[in-house]
């Protein structure tokens, strides 16, 4: 067995060597041995902790006695501390564990191999500037109060967790043949939490829980106006603050499960090393969300009336659909969390002052299917070795498409799409044929080549949406939405190229150059629907396929074998990714003003054009002579990257951007920036790393 801890200096936010520590630690372990003479088993664990993910180094900050401005705020003031720490991003750490075994049984000709992978994750919501107050907490004094008051942090987090088994049987059928079958399982998982209630969403914004909680009584201070209704943001010299103590976000979860299954049969006749098999996968997709909000239309009937002048229904249950569907969405689950099964539930409700009922609809859960075929064969001849093969996959994404996205129906009240204006997407049958070639030039020299088409889904969580968001962003329209939606996706198709040569320059040493060339087709794009008909209320944006990418470049590899105890080798890549737009919203603003798109080659978001590294290893043998070294061995990993395309712009503040937005996210709506130069035509800076590390191997046993 083996085990390692590993850690990048003495805590987060303390520095070694003149280096920051951002509190990462690594511990892992493995452990393999045989049970029986025809039984062994492998097992390995990891743990990793992050205090920073972002790895992002900050210069700290304090702001004491500073008056919250903001005028609907003025009935209560607040007085607060704002401090950020010096080196590192606080607020956001992620949590990881990992545990994988496999079991062999060897029964020649027959061998079984199960195995079993189960992972771990927390991820905690934080690290914001703004959001500091709320995720660290901070000390406040309110208005006619001599003292201040501490008020602990406040998080959201998400527990994730999966599990995958495996099962292979291999049967060796003969000298020169073998068959074998695969089946796997997987389970995976993911729930929003709250720092002070857990899953208790129904808690999350009602102040009667959120004092309980504090221990303050509302009379002295309380992140809220009434029972269900909480403060406004901070105003601290224009920049909008969240209170201590409010909702850090909404509650969500969702499932994802996937089973399938494989075979294969290879047999060599003669120079010919044939191998032909299938593969079938089906997925399950389900996600759920709500907004804590909702509680309010739960609150007693009398004390709705009284303090909002709204109707409330006295428990969660009761709240009618009409009323629920604006706070709950999802698909595979009802809109209480419910899961259920088939294409769709239907809620039907009188709403007080419509004629006619409500009609709304929940989609089931999604569960698309791929189905591949493959055959191949490797010809072995004297000066030349031929890989040619041919795969055909039967992808279904299991969705549905508009009729006529210009002109639909809708049903009136609820302003859901009907559903007779939808038809089904059906499979799509991809043909893909692969071939590489490889021959010596000498004894030392090997040139090869290869050419390959691909295709796969889109991203499966991109893919689909919920009845209510094709209702808002499509029925309704007249907004910009930063993630418009999208339908009749079809899977994305790559074309590939490489060749190459590979070079024996000494006994223990080769180099390796190839030149690689991909292009995709059928990204994934922002358009729009200009020229509105039948119910549609306005234009709207909407994701197709139709976006492009080519990449291109050089590959570089020295190897070196192990010589006088050191061993290693150089990696080193040269490309060029370019596009029109590097992501599916890249231009959705110029496609939501109607102004010109991209239409000239520009290097994308994720172009590197500079990515290599070199890695030393110096070991000791078990037998060396020098005998308190053996098994001792040192490894150092030097990485390096040039710095990410992107481009300079200028971005007004006004409307709805506010000074944050302009410093920080500009990003995230870019319908108000202005480029100031080519798009893509500047890079982040270089990236360079390197990790050491030593380890000794002991004998515990025998």
């Amino acid at each position: 067995g083996s085990f390692g801890y590993q850690l990048d200096g003495p805590g987060v936010g303390k520095k070694s060597f003149n280096t920051n520590s951002f509190g990462h630690k690594i511990m892992l372990g493995s452990f393999s041995g045989p049970i029986t003479k025809n039984i062994k088993f492998f097992t390995t664990f990891e743990t990793n902790n992050e205090d920073d993910p972002y790895v992002g180094i900050s210069k700290g900050f304090s702001f004491s006695n500073k008056v919250d401005n903001y005028g609907a705020n003025a009935n209560y003031i607040d007085t607060l501390d704002i401090v950020w720490p010096d080196g590192y991003t606080p607020g956001s750490e992620n949590e990881y564990t990992n545990f994988t075994g496999t079991l062999s049984l060897d029964l020649n000709p027959i061998r079984l191999t199960l195995g079993s992978v189960y992972n771990k994750d927390t991820n905690w919501y934080g690290g914001s500037v703004l959001g500091n107050l709320r995720e660290l907490g901070t000390s406040i004094r309110p208005q006619g109060l001599d003292t201040s008051l501490t008020i602990p942090g406040r998080r959201a987090y998400r527990e994730s967790s999966s599990l995958l088994m495996t099962a292979e049987l291999s049967y060796i059928l003969s000298s020169n043949t073998i068959l074998k079958l695969n089946a796997h399982s997987m389970g995976q998982g993911g729930e929003t939490k709250d720092e002070w209630f857990g899953a208790d969403w129904e808690k999350w914004q009602d102040s009667l829980h959120v004092q309980q909680h504090l221990g303050i009584p509302d009379s002295i201070w309380t992140p809220f106006k009434d029972r269900y209704s909480e403060k406004e943001n901070y105003q601290i010299n224009g920049f909008r603050f969240q209170v201590p103590g409010t909702r850090p976000n909404s509650y969500s979860k969702n499932s994802y499960s996937k089973m399938g299954f494989s075979g294969s049969l290879q047999t060599v006749i003669g120079n010919h090393d044939i191998a032909a098999g299938f593969d079938y996968n089906s997925h399950e997709i389900r996600t759920y969300s709500v907004s804590p909000s909702v509680m309010v239309h739960a609150a007693d009937t009398a004390y709705g009336l009284a303090t909002y002048g709204i109707t409330s229904y006295g428990s969660l249950d009761a709240i009618p659909p009409w009323k629920m569907r604006v706070y709950a969405d999802g698909f595979g689950y009802d809109l209480w969390g419910n899961e259920f099964d088939g294409d769709t539930k239907n809620y039907y409700s009188n709403v007080p002052g419509q004629t006619g009922q409500d009609t709304t609809f929940i989609d089931g859960a999604k569960k698309p299917t791929e189905m591949g075929f493959y055959i191949q064969d490797k010809m072995e001849y004297d000066d030349i070795i031929i890989n040619a093969g041919l795969r055909v996959d039967i992808l279904n994404p299991n969705e549905k498409t508009l009729l006529r996205p210009d002109s639909i129906s809708i049903y009136q009240n609820s302003g859901y799409i009907k559903p007779d204006q939808w038809t089904d997407l059906g499979s799509f049958t991809e043909i893909q044929p692969r071939i590489g070639v490889s021959f010596p030039v000498t004894d030392k020299t090997v040139v090869y080549g290869y050419y390959g088409k691909f295709a796969q889904l889109v991203d499966l969580y991109a893919t689909y949406f919920t009845a209510y968001d094709y209702r808002n962003q499509i029925a309704r329209g007249g907004y910009f939405y930063l993630n418009p939606v999208g339908f009749g996706l079809e899977p994305v198709r790559t074309t590939q190229y490489e060749v190459g040569i590979k070079q024996l320059i000494s006994n223990n040493a080769a180099i390796k150059l190839t030149g690689f060339y991909k292009n995709q087709k059928g990204l994934l794009m922002g358009d729009r629907i200009s020229s509105p008909k039948g119910d549609l209320a306005s234009a709207y944006n909407y994701i197709r396929n139709g976006d492009f990418a080519t990449i291109k470049g050089l590959e570089l590899t020295l190897t070196m074998r192990r010589t006088n105890r050191l061993a290693g080798d150089f990696n080193y890549t040269l490309s060029q990714a370019e596009g029109t737009g590097s992501t599916k919203t890249s231009y959705i603003a110029a496609v939501d003003r109607l102004s010109d798109r991209p239409n000239m080659i520009n290097p994308l978001d994720y172009n590197q054009t500079h990515v290599g590294s070199i890695n030393l290893d110096y070991r000791f043998s078990s037998n060396d002579n020098v005998a308190w070294l053996r098994d001792f061995g040192a490894n150092m990993l030097f990485s390096f990257s040039s710095g990410h395309a992107y481009t300079f712009v200028y971005r007004p503040v006004g409307g709805q951007v506010d000074p944050y937005n302009v410093g920080v996210d500009y990003m995230l709506d870019t319908r108000s920036r202005e480029a100031l130069e080519p798009l893509g035509s500047s890079t982040t800076p270089w990236n360079f790393n390197v990790d050491l590390k030593m380890d000794k191997k002991f004998n515990v046993m025998g």
